[in-house]
């Protein structure tokens, strides 16, 4: 009894500590732990610590911490995080405790005996916590995985899955399996309201809780003016229509649509139509193979400033667009032939000698376009 009126008297600093710890300790709760939904966090830590510690004393108290604990795991599935950041989190909760339990034994002069128990309840608690979070976040996974939400995360699963699976995915889902479909990649507001599933009706498959939400339809169903009035402030990418078996390569072009676009890279409107920047996409592909590219052949021009940069990679994509032609490099940049002369006597060696290879000319061309893609200045 003495340990528990002592603990409880520190519920509110221990539940701050804990709340840290998990933020440091679990890479899923990094970034989310600050602000509001920081300090519901840790009024919930508290309130579950309360409670562990009633339930040394007030039978019934357990069953109150198990709903408290299912409600987490469910809220915690919702928001994509999984059963193993949970598992930490717990874990992590009741390493902090003994840690705060040990320093009020030192104090007091706790027997070994009682510190064994303590540790041996504060495992046991440790061990039911996580068991019932994992049963709350299986509850709701399993209720939201119906028959259609299978269809479509099945479809923009990757590597891509068709033939038989597919189709009798689509049976089991009473879905008619079309020809061609549209696939459409969600980015919801931080605020955003929880949607149904059946918000579009029965011809459209909706997965609009998942850490990535997307719907999936006919081709001849998208009506992008019904999406945008049916998702007030979602940002909406909509991938070129393919067909079944290929929609997982869509669905990766129409969320890298939603990257680029919140990198500034591509127009950040309510709705993206993919179909209008198939070469940004295409260019914007990859950013660790881009990488390798402008190391191989944009070497030198490190160093220089970025203004001075800049101006040579505009330079340099004028002339590669014009084949080497001067004049015609010229009338692309507006300038005078002679001026540009100049300007291309400033290009290193390496740059202008990869105009006689045809795969190197390919690559740096590519290379200086995504480069300009990524500084604003592409036409």
């Amino acid at each position: 009894p003495t340990v528990v009126d002592a603990l409880r008297a520190q519920a509110g600093t221990l539940a701050r500590a804990i709340v840290e710890g998990v933020r440091r300790s679990v890479p899923e709760y990094s970034n989310v732990l600050d602000g509001p939904l920081g300090r519901v966090f840790t009024a919930a830590v508290e309130t579950l610590l309360v409670r562990c510690l009633d339930a040394r004393t007030r039978p019934g108290a357990g069953k109150e911490s198990a709903e408290l604990l299912r409600d987490l795991g469910r809220a915690e599935f919702a928001r994509g995080h999984s059963p193993r950041a949970l598992r930490a989190a717990c874990q992590v909760g009741g390493q902090i405790a003994w840690r705060c339990l040990s320093d009020h034994a030192r104090h007091q002069g706790l027997s070994a005996e009682t510190l064994s128990r303590c540790a041996e309840t504060i495992s046991l608690h440790v061990r039911m916590l996580s068991t019932w979070a994992e049963e709350g976040h299986a509850t709701a996974e399993a209720a939201a995985t119906t028959p259609r939400i299978r269809l479509l995360r099945l479809a923009v699963t990757a590597p891509p899955v068709g033939g038989p699976d597919l189709a009798e995915a689509a049976a089991a889902a009473g879905w008619p399996l079309p020809e061609r479909v549209t696939v459409v990649a969600l980015q919801p507001p931080a605020d955003a309201d929880s949607l149904s599933p059946n918000a579009f009706g029965e011809s459209v498959l909706a997965d609009l809780d998942a850490p990535e939400p997307a719907l999936l339809m006919a081709e001849d169903r998208l009506d992008t003016a019904e999406l945008v009035a049916a998702l007030p402030g979602w940002r909406i990418a909509v991938a070129p229509p393919a067909a079944p078996r290929a929609v997982a390569a869509a669905y990766r072009a129409a969320r890298r649509a939603l990257d680029l676009a919140g990198r500034g890279l591509l127009p950040a409107q309510p709705l993206i139509d993919c179909a209008d920047h198939l070469r940004t996409l295409l260019l914007l592909a990859d950013d660790a193979l881009l990488g390798r590219l402008a190391e191989r052949h944009l070497a030198p021009l490190d160093g220089l400033g970025e203004r001075e940069r800049t101006a040579r990679l505009v330079t340099l994509a004028a002339w590669l667009a014009a084949r080497g032609n001067l004049a015609e490099a010229a009338r692309r940049l507006g300038v005078h032939p002679q001026t540009l002369r100049h300007r291309v006597t400033k290009l290193d060696g390496p740059l202008t000698a990869a105009l006689s290879r045809p795969g190197d000319r390919f690559e740096l061309e590519i290379a200086v376009r995504a480069e300009l893609l990524r500084l604003g200045k592409a036409s």
